[in-house]
């Protein structure tokens, strides 16, 4: 019999076989290398003793269907295109054979005994796969949100992610909480060479390269944030949204405009549950509560079951999660005017109560910087895992 280490290893070579297969059926056809890049992810686990005896695994691959045009014949246009499911196998010390397939995003675990006769645990478990639906960044504080398809996580957060932010002539920090407005403002920010574009409401834009100048100091969350003004002419344009005096600021380091922690998580499924409480008669959008990932597959509030622990995203990047996301005013506002639209707070406390704040999402600290592209999976210990 398998130890229940064993079991716990052999199911994380079955889950990130799962990843690695399903992110490439749901986003590229098959690459020649596919059966080296999942042997690969195999055998590159923890090397727990149990999970060395499990050996490499048969891979069995079928092949694209044909291409089907939009009436659903056979033709050469490539619409309709799509893989079949692909499995892996493996035979486990115990005798029992253990079989993966995946398709696009779902997938499924089936054991065999030794010989063929059922295994006395559930013939199969389905889970649908956690992924990245989308990315939320802010490069400058409280304005508007650009939505990239792939970003850098460092130490300290992803790198265009608040990097500058508005002060008013007493240095202290503007956002939407007391200037709704700001949102109507579309950054575009840009690292190397540093570049800077705002589009406004009115239709007008103001772009070019940042040149900085006095030293400033600001306090962010209890922090004090070293940054410098950003000169040009940029502090009345701001001004003029704003309605009284601003100034730009540019943080001396990148991933000091954050509020508790520098990554932010929601679940999509949260949302949905959240617009549920509401009588449907809201779709929450995920842009009201800005988090860095949106993620998809999750069930309501899962990723409050990750508390403590460390979770994955994509193939490098790797999350401590710290604590529950206490939410502002910030929520109540509609993310494309900035106008209060809905007592989101107050709906939140009625089905999750809290004396402290009414908590929604997850935030975390970056324990391994990499690369996360959306459609990427997300992989929590099995300790921390919904029940499926």
């Amino acid at each position: 019999m398998m130890t229940q280490t064993a079991r716990a290893a052999r199911g994380l070579v079955v889950e990130t076989a799962l990843t690695a297969l399903a992110c490439r059926l749901a986003t590229l056809p098959p690459p020649l290398n596919w059966r080296d890049e999942v042997m690969e992810s195999c055998k590159d686990q923890p090397a727990v003793d149990e999970v060395r005896a499990l050996g490499r695994p048969a891979v069995h691959w079928s092949p694209l269907l044909t291409p089907l045009d939009a009436a659903g014949r056979q033709g050469q246009s490539g619409r309709g295109q799509r893989p079949r499911p692909a499995a892996i196998k493996w035979r486990g010390p115990d005798g029992v054979l253990i079989t993966l397939c995946a398709c696009g995003r779902l997938g499924y675990v089936r054991e065999t005994a030794p010989h063929g006769l059922p295994s006395p645990a559930p013939p199969m478990r389905r889970r649908i796969m956690i992924t990245v639906e989308t990315m939320h960044l802010a490069p400058v504080k409280s304005l508007g949100l650009v939505h990239p398809h792939t970003v850098h996580v460092e130490r300290h957060g992803i790198v265009e992610d608040r990097r500058l932010y508005v002060v008013d002539q007493h240095g202290r920090l503007v956002t939407q909480r007391t200037h709704g407005q700001l949102v109507q403002v579309t950054p575009q920010y840009r690292v190397q060479p540093e570049w800077l574009s705002l589009g406004f409401p009115d239709g007008t834009s103001l772009e070019g390269s940042l040149t900085l100048g006095e030293a400033i100091v600001t306090q962010i969350w209890g922090r004090h944030v070293r940054g410098r003004v950003v000169q040009g002419d940029w502090h009345q344009a701001l001004s003029d949204v704003c309605g009284e005096a601003v100034r730009l600021v540019r943080s001396v380091e990148p991933g000091q405009g954050y509020d508790e922690y520098p990554v932010s998580l929601v679940s999509q499924a949260s949302l949905a549950y959240l617009s549920q409480q509401a009588g449907e008669t809201v779709q929450f959008d995920s842009r009201r509560f800005r988090p860095n990932f949106l993620l998809g597959g999750c069930t309501p509030h899962q990723e409050d079951a990750w508390l403590g622990g460390v979770i994955q995203i994509g193939p490098e990047v790797r999350l401590h999660v710290m604590a529950r996301d206490p939410r502002c005013a910030i929520v109540t506002l509609d993310p494309t005017t900035g106008q209060r639209t809905v007592e989101t707070l107050r709906l939140i406390r009625q089905y999750r109560p809290s004396p402290r704040a009414a908590y929604f999402g997850v935030y975390g600290i970056v324990e391994h910087p990499g690369m996360v592209t959306v459609g990427d999976a997300v992989i929590a210990p099995p300790s921390l895992r919904k029940p499926s």
